[in-house]
């Protein structure tokens, strides 16, 4: 299931055997930037870019017809990566409060999210450009969308029509008054549509203007608030909203009346965020931070009270189900956590008739972020109150508590009072935590193995949103300081007994802060090594079920050299052991495959022998091995990233490169994958002068596998190359010599079949080839290869 879920013990119905989701390229993981230039602008050719909207329509209504098996027929319910925060590009310098320090956006919405989002978005670019070059073609392609059943097509008619070349504003006037209600105040679902309204406002005849702003100033209906949501909040959040769309307006050009105008700049007095407001404020963003909160009024009767009474009114309010909000919202404006903190000094004798106050202050009391407020101060304060509340008060408040702590980490673990504090709070996390997990699931031993591997099982022992992972976020803030703490575990410190009670927590807090102590491995391996092997590593070196849980732990962080001559020999071990997720397992073989390279760079005897590594790649599998030949392509892409010049680059791979795939490397032809091919044939375009070597030496390892571009060779061509530092052609095969080992690696990696996948521009590096050695022309593979690149 794409939501979070706790499986059962035993499966019951096929989705606790099975899960789908949707995926596909990712703007963040599998582009270098944020939007694509893939060069539409030089594309003048409609009938190709015709044909390519038709490819991109078939993608999307693919990805579609799959969300509606995954997720459901209503795609109001669907998640981002089926249901895209936004299906255009957006481009730099839009949105609120995610800029860098030259004013330009740093992410795109969608940028990490995988599904269908990159085919719109691509579908939406070519739209644009089909109707910069012929308006008809592009109109006979989305004119249809308009009316379609399919949410993301009408999204995407929308986004088209803020050109007015491409719709006219009669069309877009009658789509917008006929909205339904929940089309037109769904802005986070239906950000085109509150966009479209803003941009092409000025476009409209009066009437239509007219329409569009009675309907704004009444506000969302009644029917969108809950049934016992108070009077005051809806006629707060209604004018927040409304003030929101005609502010937009005004941002996208649009002129009001003088009477609305008037009326938005009194409501804006309110709202004082409005005023730095961007077009796209208040639609979904995980990288935007909320400006203003629709429901805060700018007076309440909080802000009459002072001391015991404002507690007990927030106390009460706090435990109403409709007040709860007006309450939480009025505790979240600026500097009201700090009155609240003079309001509990105030009252230090009646500080546990006040558990709510509490919860709530611990999520909204954060760090300074000007100097007019003390920092060191202002957490000495509060932990000093929280050293006198009972244990009845912490229970109640417990999640508040831990978050504050955490926020505060670098005070509280720096203070006597703080550690003190710390170990009061542990119980009553341990507690809260615990109570999570029922029946044997809370049992060490019995923690799921099986789904190591889906995603499910590290955010269960990660588990940041829990009290016991956040206080030991706390604790673990000591590493930062440590220099500044004398002998931190200390017979008897404070910090010697949170870091005992810690791992000998009963339960799944125990696992937990096993799990996390384990990814700290080095760190308390300088610190306390007695006690780290006899607490940490031992356990590692069982054969349990246990063990396998805290493996992961340890590959999830970089095991150095000095960690690896204690567990090396059982690393490798666990390499093979299928227990373990791959992705685990991949993370141990690349750590084994740097330690052998970097003994043979640094010229020492290495942590784990490279007997023991060859022989854990040679019984690996298929899919393990390649990720340690991805590893030794990027020891070597790292030697080039860091400026190392051509003969360096080359004294490098004879050096280490060499060494390794001669001596650790195993030898046997059948071991070679497509995987492994792909990524050792990268190593020569970072070999410097060594290129035709290692060609030479990588040769016996490749067998064809699908090369897109000459990318999958690690070269690139275009402005982006010095940029990202990713080799030239030009700059590489500069000799006859290299010109014969390109044409040998290529000819060895390009299948012969039909089917096989091309380099885009495999035409470039042929004549990249001739323009240094013109003899190879001749030659049959030259030939094969300029056959196929004409395909």
């Amino acid at each position: 299931p794409w939501l979070p879920a706790r499986n059962p013990p035993r499966p019951k119905k096929l989705d606790d055997l099975l899960s789908a989701s949707l995926t596909s390229a990712s703007l963040a993981l599998d582009f270098p930037v944020h939007c694509i230039d893939i060069g539409l602008d030089e594309i003048t050719d409609a009938a190709f870019l015709h044909a390519v909207a038709c490819a991109l329509m078939s993608a999307v209504d693919r990805g579609l017809y799959i969300a509606r098996r995954i997720y459901g027929g209503n795609e109001l319910d669907w998640p981002p990566m089926a249901a895209p925060l936004r299906v255009y590009f957006v481009p730099p310098g839009t949105g609120l409060r995610d800029r860098d320090v030259s004013g330009g956006r740093l992410f795109e919405p969608d940028a990490p999210i995988k599904g269908v989002g990159l085919a719109v978005k691509l579908l939406h670019a070519v739209l644009q450009r089909i109707a910069a070059l012929d308006a008809g073609t592009a109109r006979s392609l989305f004119a249809g969308w308009r009316q379609s059943d399919t949410a993301v097509y009408r999204r995407l008619w929308a986004a088209v029509a803020r050109n007015a070349d491409a719709v006219s504003a009669a069309e877009v006037g009658e789509f917008l008054t006929a909205l339904e209600d929940s089309d037109f105040w769904n802005f986070p679902s239906f950000p085109e549509f509150a966009e479209l309204r803003a941009v092409r406002f000025g476009d409209f005849e009066p009437e239509t203007q007219a329409l569009i702003v009675k309907r704004l100033r009444k506000g969302p209906p009644r029917k969108f608030f809950p049934r016992k949501t108070e009077a005051e909040e809806i006629r707060s959040t209604r004018r927040g909203f409304a003030a929101m769309e005609l502010r937009r307006i005004e941002i996208g050009g649009g002129t009001l009346s003088v009477q609305d105008r008037n009326w938005l700049h009194r409501v804006i007095e309110e709202f004082p965020g409005l005023e730095k407001m961007a077009i796209d404020g208040g639609f979904r963003d995980p990288w935007v931070l909320p400006y203003f909160s629709p429901r805060a009024a700018p007076k309440t009767g909080f802000d009459e009270l002072e001391g015991e009474a404002r507690l007990q009114s927030l106390e009460d309010a706090l435990s109403g189900e409709t007040s709860a909000y007006r309450a939480s919202d009025w505790l979240r404006q600026s500097d009201h956590a700090v009155h609240i903190l003079h309001d509990l000094e105030g009252a230090a004798s009646l500080l546990n008739r006040f558990p709510r106050v509490w919860d709530s202050f611990g999520h909204i009391h954060t760090q300074p972020g000007s100097e007019t407020r003390d920092a060191e101060s202002e957490s000495a304060r509060v932990l000093a109150l929280l050293d006198r509340i009972s244990d009845a008060t912490i229970d109640a408040a417990i999640n508040g508590i831990c978050h504050w702590l955490y926020m505060w980490s670098e005070h509280v673990i720096r203070s006597e009072v703080g550690r003190r504090v710390w170990l009061r709070i542990w119980p009553s996390a341990v507690k809260v935590t615990n109570a999570t997990e029922t029946g044997e699931a809370a049992d060490i031993s019995n923690a799921s193995v099986r789904t190591e591997g889906e995603g499910a099982e590290p955010e269960r022992l990660d588990s940041f949103h829990l009290s016991v992972g956040k206080l030991l976020r706390v604790f673990f803030a000591l590493f930062q300081f440590k220099n500044d703490i004398r002998d931190p575990f200390d017979d008897g410190s404070l910090l010697t007994r949170m870091r005992d009670c810690s791992i000998a927590a009963p339960g799944r807090s125990g696992l937990i802060a096993h799990f996390q102590f384990t990814q700290k491995l080095p760190e308390f391996l300088q610190i306390a090594p007695a006690w780290a092997r006899q607490r940490l590593i031992n356990p590692l070196l069982m054969d349990n079920e246990q063990s396998v849980l805290l493996w992961r732990a340890v590959a999830s962080t970089w095991i150095d050299s000095d960690v690896l001559e204690t567990i090396g020999a059982e690393a490798s071990k666990r390499v093979l052991d299928d227990r373990l997720a791959k992705d685990t397992r991949k993370d141990l073989v690349s750590c084994l495959v740097h330690e052998g390279l970097t003994a043979l760079r640094d010229r020492r005897a290495p942590s784990v022998s490279l007997a023991l590594v060859s022989q854990t790649l040679r019984t690996a599998e298929d899919e393990i091995r390649e990720e340690a030949a991805y590893e030794i392509r990027q020891f070597q892409d790292y030697a080039y990233k860091s400026g190392q010049g051509p003969h360096a680059l080359g004294m490098s791979f004879r050096s280490i490169i060499k060494p390794f795939l001669e001596r650790v490397w195993p030898q046997e032809r059948f071991l070679t994958t497509a995987g492994v091919s792909h990524h050792l044939s990268c190593l020569p375009a970072v070999s410097g002068e060594a290129f035709a070597e290692a060609v030479h030496e990588i040769e016996r390892f490749l067998v064809p596998f699908d090369p897109w571009s000459m990318l999958s060779y690690g070269f690139h061509e275009g402005a982006m190359a010095e940029q990202m530092r990713i080799p030239q052609l030009a700059d590489v095969i500069d000799d006859a010599k290299k010109a014969q080992a390109l044409l040998r690696l290529l000819d060895l990696t390009i299948g012969h079949s039909e089917n096989s996948a091309i380099p885009t521009d495999l035409s470039v590096a042929l004549d990249r080839i001739v323009s240094k050695a013109a003899t190879l022309r001749s030659y049959p593979a030259f030939r094969r290869l300029a056959a196929a690149a004409r395909r």
